[in-house]
Parts: structure tokens; C-alpha cells; sequence
């Protein structure tokens, strides 16, 4: 059995989990949940033609990763009663089913980032750059990255 954080929302089973994770790869490649949501192509574009702006969906992204936010989306909005209720009032709004189901959608594209982000680190792990009025001391030696280490590893 797939052991994950992601097991813990709403509408995720053993396949969605290892299908999300797979499309997924590597979190650190996501500062922000925005950029996730981008890379699902789930972030709302804005088109202007004249006069007139209009908020569109993203064409692009990665269609899988998107595929399985949306299965996650549509068994929520079915089963969930929470977010049963946030759709019933965003219809009560005015929205059309597709704009509801987009706000769900990025509901739990910040749902599965909470989950899966990488714990931060206490110390920075790279090296500072040097200033620029700083010489270089290693003319032809390659440089050790235990001289870098601003604070000892204790």
C-alpha cells in the first residue's frame, strides 16, 4: 500500500496518489503553490482583445498532472459536503458549473502543495557569493566548499 501525505485529502486513492506523485516529480521545483498550479495548467490566464479582459483557462500544462487534479476535484464535489456547499453557492453567485469546478480545481491544487511541501531547511546548504571587492584565493585550485560554511555544522 502507497504510503504518502497525500493519502489524507478527500478523493485520492492508492492510483490517483502514485498517478500525482509521478507527474508530480520533485517539489523543490515548486516555490509556490502557483507555480504548481501553473505547471498543471490549472492558473487562470488573462486575454485581452480591445477594450474587453477575459480570464481563460491555460491551454497548456501538463495534461496528466491536470487530469488527475480533476479527478480529485470532481469526486470532492461529489462527496465532500464542504466543498458541496462552496460549489451550490458559487452557482447561487452566477458562475457556471466549468468556472465552479476551476475554483475547486485550485482548491486542491493548494491542498496537494500543503501536503507535499519539502520541510525547509535550517541553514542555506550552498555557499554565499562572495562580494565583489573580495579576491579570488584560489588562482588554478578548485575551490572547498568546507571554507564556504559560514556557521560551524553542530
Amino acid at each position: 500500500m502507497l504510503q504518502t501525505p497525500l493519502r489524507q485529502a478527500s478523493g485520492v486513492g492508492p492510483v490517483v496518489a502514485a498517478w500525482v506523485l509521478g507527474e508530480m516529480g520533485d517539489m523543490q521545483r515548486f516555490p509556490t503553490e502557483g507555480h504548481l498550479a501553473r505547471y498543471a495548467g490549472i492558473a487562470p490566464l488573462t486575454w485581452a482583445s480591445g477594450q474587453s479582459w477575459v480570464g481563460r483557462v491555460d491551454p497548456g500544462g501538463h495534461r496528466r498532472l491536470n487530469r488527475a487534479v480533476h479527478q480529485i476535484a470532481l469526486t470532492q464535489r461529489r462527496w465532500v459536503p464542504e466543498v458541496r456547499a462552496s460549489d451550490e453557492r458559487q452557482l447561487q453567485e452566477g458562475k457556471t458549473p466549468r468556472a465552479a469546478l476551476r475554483v475547486i480545481k485550485r482548491w486542491v491544487v493548494r491542498q496537494l502543495f500543503q501536503l507535499l511541501r519539502p520541510a525547509p531547511t535550517p541553514y542555506p546548504l550552498l555557499p554565499q557569493p562572495r562580494s565583489l571587492t573580495q579576491k579570488a584565493s584560489h588562482r588554478g585550485k578548485r575551490p572547498s566548499l568546507l571554507g564556504a560554511v559560514s556557521r560551524p555544522l553542530t
